[in-house]
């Protein structure tokens, strides 16, 4: 899934880590940013709702 403000403005992608078992402190380096979230089917749902 990706964010973006408007159609063909810089974009945001929304990724999960599924299995992920290694602690995850810094990232990989690829120039991403990172949110944690409680639910991220809610957020997904809250996000298909507003026009995401």
């Amino acid at each position: 899934m990706y964010l973006a403000i408007a159609q063909g403005e810089p974009e945001i992608e929304l990724t999960y880590n599924w299995g992920q078992t290694e602690p995850y402190a810094t990232g990989r380096n690829l120039g991403h940013l990172a949110f944690e979230v409680e639910d991220i089917y809610q957020v997904c749902r809250r996000c298909n709702k507003a026009g995401w």
